[in-house]
């Protein structure tokens, strides 16, 4: 069963009931786990280019993993947002502004 089928009847069950909102559940499911793949894929990227190229072991990327969920968990609870960490890092580190886009 295809991905859309399977949000779809999980939807129906939730007991949606207008063809708009089952596709609103629909659209967001799909929406939400393409930000988590991609979000999990740049960390792997992220996390293997520090073991291979900087030596990081696994208690180092360990550490950092525990760091990155602390960030992640303080935006997703509106203490901080993003662009002010950009910014402070950028602020901080001013050489990484061209790896950046405005």
């Amino acid at each position: 069963m295809g991905l859309a089928k399977k949000i779809k009847r999980e939807a129906v069950k939730e007991k949606h009931k207008t063809d708009k909102e089952v596709m609103y559940a629909v659209n967001r499911k799909i929406a939400t786990d393409a930000t988590m793949f991609a979000t999990e894929n740049t960390l792997v990227f992220v996390l293997t280019a520090l073991r291979d190229k900087f030596g990081f072991g696994e208690q180092r990327l360990s550490r950092l993993l525990s760091a990155y969920n602390e960030l992640a968990r303080c935006a997703n609870e509106g203490y901080v947002k993003a662009g002010e960490v950009r910014e402070q890092l950028l602020k901080e580190c001013p050489s990484l502004k061209d790896r950046f886009k405005e």
